[in-house]
């Protein structure tokens, strides 16, 4: 059994999230750094963390040693699901916000009748239509009502009476501009003109949306409709013709069948969201081919038109990374490098990101729960070799995000390379020595390549270090080169070579093998050998111009 180990972990809140700041081997450190921490910077608490963990049981257990700041208050539980937002007038209704609610509430009906949220709430044929089929209507307002009560502190009855007296205020308000015959046709298909025709009344928004609900009154189908607004949107540079077609492209593409039409298939959920944060960013390059729609909405997010679109797209991103489809399905390994990639992507600054922090957050969330046993396990399954499935961990690590997670992995690598059966495995004579040697050196370049937290690094590097030395010690590397080597020089020039070659594990690694490398070439016996390789003059030359280009490298002296 070996010895449990424990380290002290200084975690500090800010913005709401924990984030690990510094990793102690003593409490006492541990607790001044945390000290020093809350009173200096903008943490709002801190905390000390005690954590153990041994390779007979790969699970870290933490204990709070110490704390300072306030405590998350516990969030009174609710069974219903809160939809938002939470409208106390008509105009409210007309926000994104509540376009999606409604959007997402009357799906069902919206699908049959084939009209949008906002075809819905400027055009009164559609709005009395809903308030004619009470059945729906009254659905939707129970299950608004409900849902928001805990957030209003109002009954049931009376959140559903301001339901409704709010859709029939909307429904007030179109009746009232139809019958002052203000609201002119579309002609010839021609916006500008319409907007010439509206822009000098007060609620010229109101009278341009409810004539584009008109028109596309008379078109059969939603997919046709889309088709309309974005061949509108090709044609447009106006801003407030380009304002209003935002709204209908942004109600349209909270659908993921549009967005993908625009976008063109991925071959796997990490890919769309890569694809995603492009578009967001108005940085998607198109293939040839190319949907013209997504070309044009790509380049006006570019140039920092359509905020509509852009915020119901990032909602589309906040969605799916909260949720639980895999970002390649079937392969954890492959969904797991995700993480990294979309996290890069995301940033649009030193400390700011695409969707903001709720999008950290949820590339965290994800990270941690990829890296449950069972999840690690099917990662590592096929792997025999042990600096295989070393390697696998530390490729992992790369794609996750996290000081969580980045925590989890390396309690799976310290167990895994302090393994006797493991070390075993290794030098039982199924992969040459040497081949073992540079793969320890691969990883430790590795280690120090990640990521991982200052204290892991160090631990990492150390072990790999160690078991280099433990490998060349039990298997007799060095006395083997000897033994096989035809004489002292041609031994020395391969442990110069050896060395030169980079592939020994530091610093030890690499000092043992310079030492047996120093004490070969100064012997009596190498120089004896030596002189008589000089003596053979000519056919020599080639090896002492290798052998001393090998010795200037390593400056063995």
């Amino acid at each position: 059994m070996s010895e449990p180990k424990t380290h002290f972990e200084v975690h500090g809140k800010q913005a709401g999230s924990w984030t690990v700041q510094k990793v102690c081997d003593s409490k006492d450190v541990a607790i001044d750094f945390a000290k020093i921490l809350k009173s200096g910077q903008n943490i709002a608490s801190v905390k000390v963390l005690q954590v153990k963990f041994d390779s007979n049981d790969p699970v870290f257990h933490d204990k709070e040693v110490y704390f300072d700041g306030e405590r998350d208050k516990p969030n009174s539980v609710s069974g219903v699901e809160l939809i938002e937002p939470i409208c106390q007038s008509a105009s409210e209704v007309y926000q994104p916000s509540a376009r999606r609610a409604i959007g997402q509430l009357l799906l069902k009906p919206m699908t049959q009748w084939q009209i949008t949220p906002l075809e819905l709430l400027y055009h009164s044929k559609h709005l009395q239509k809903l308030n004619d089929t009470g059945q729906i209507l009254q659905g939707a307002v129970q299950r608004v009502a409900i849902s928001q009560v805990q957030r209003t502190g109002q009954k049931v009855n009376d959140r559903v009476l301001d339901l409704y007296r709010i859709t029939n205020e909307v429904l007030k308000n179109l009746k009232d501009f139809n019958s002052l015959d203000i609201v002119p046709e579309i002609e010839d298909d021609n916006l500008v003109k319409l907007m010439r025709a509206v822009k000098d009344h007060e609620h010229w928004r109101q009278l341009f949306l409810m004539s584009m609900a008109r028109y596309l009154s008379d078109i059969k189908t939603i997919d046709e409709k889309f088709g309309i607004v974005l061949n509108w949107l090709g044609q447009y540079d106006d801003p407030d013709v380009l304002e209003m077609l935002d709204r209908h492209v942004a109600d349209f593409l909270t659908s993921s069948s549009y967005l993908r039409l625009i976008l063109g298939e991925e071959e796997n959920l990490g890919e769309a969201m890569l694809s995603l944060v492009d578009l967001i960013r108005g940085a998607r390059q198109f293939p040839a081919g190319a949907h013209p729609g997504g070309v044009r909405v790509n380049a006006l997010l570019r140039d920092q038109f359509l905020p509509e679109t852009r915020m119901a797209l990032t909602l589309k991103l906040k969605k799916t990374l909260k949720g639980n489809a895999s970002f390649v399905s079937g392969d954890p390994f492959k969904s797991a490098i995700y993480h990294s990639k979309l996290m890069s992507r995301t940033q649009i600054g030193s400390e700011e990101h695409v969707g903001g922090q709720e999008v950290v957050e949820a590339l965290r969330m994800r990270s941690e729960k990829m890296t449950g046993s069972t999840t690690i396990g099917n990662m590592l399954a096929g792997h025999d070799n042990p600096l295989d499935r070393a390697d696998v961990l530390l490729t992992i690590s790369q794609g996750l995000v996290g000081a969580v997670s980045k925590r989890t992995i390396a309690n799976y690598l310290l167990p895994l390379l302090e393994s006797g059966q493991n070390f075993q495995y290794l030098t039982s004579g199924k992969i040459p020595p040497l081949t073992i040697l540079a793969r320890l050196q691969e990883l430790q370049s590795k280690v120090a390549g990640s990521d991982f937290q200052e204290f892991y690094c160090k631990k990492l590097s150390e072990r790999l270090d160690q078991m280099s030395v433990d490998l060349m010690n039990e298997l007799n590397v060095l006395e083997n080169f000897k033994k096989r080597a035809a004489d002292n020089t041609q031994l020395g020039l391969t442990l110069l070579q050896l060395l030169a070659s980079d592939k020994l594990t530091k610093p030890e690694g690499a000092r043992m093998v310079h030492e047996f490398t120093r004490k070969t070439i100064i012997s009596a016996d190498f120089m004896a050998d030596l002189e008589k390789k000089a003596q053979t003059g000519a056919s020599q030359v080639e090896f002492f111009k290798t052998f001393y280009t090998a010795l200037e490298k390593i400056n063995i002296r």
